[in-house]
């Protein structure tokens, strides 16, 4: 069966519009804007909080580029990077 290639285009163009939108929307709904602020209140507040979502998000960052090759060599590995941080995060509230 043939497919021809403007069907392909509008199958993946309608299918992507979903997507993207679908999410948009999603996000944009006030029970989701909601809770967003919630967390990113919480989390500013306590330094703890920021710390550790900072880390975990630089680990984040690191793990994905170190899967892609694009970790730079001194930047080591994601663990002891997250690691570290708490480290330097539990030692700043005096633990």
């Amino acid at each position: 069966m043939f497919i021809s290639p403007e069907l392909e285009i509008a199958a993946v163009s309608g299918a992507a519009a979903l997507v993207i939108g679908g999410a948009v929307a999603l996000f944009g709904h006030r029970a989701v804007l909601a809770a967003a602020w919630r967390a990113g209140r919480l989390i500013a507040r306590r330094r703890l909080y920021s710390s550790i979502v900072l880390g975990a998000l630089a680990s984040g960052g690191l793990v994905a580029a170190n899967a892609t090759g694009l970790e730079p060599a001194a930047a080591g590995d994601a663990f002891s990077f997250f690691q570290n941080n708490l480290a330097e995060a539990l030692h700043a509230l005096g633990g």
